[in-house]
């Protein structure tokens, strides 16, 4: 029930709070693809490849990050637009 609040509130946005949403959706997306290509070439760990698993974890810390800025954003463009 919520998850259908919140998809119906989301169709209703502004134009500009809407596109940054869908940005920072599609920016969290490439993060974190690259961070699975990564992990996948840095297995199995050793010390060569420590350095592609330590960018790894830090894209999918940035993706969450990406994602909690966009959110931030679109709300305030929404309640500007208010």
């Amino acid at each position: 029930m919520p998850i259908r609040k919140l998809l119906r509130r989301a169709a209703r946005m502004c134009r500009k709070a809407y596109l940054v949403q869908k940005l920072s959706l599609i920016w969290a997306g490439i993060l974190l693809t690259g961070a699975l290509l990564l992990f996948e070439g840095a297995l199995p760990l050793s010390p060569h490849t420590y350095a592609a698993f330590r960018l790894a974890e830090e894209l999918m810390r940035t993706a969450s990050a990406v994602l909690l800025v966009g959110v931030v954003g679109a709300v305030c463009i929404e309640e500007r637009q208010l």
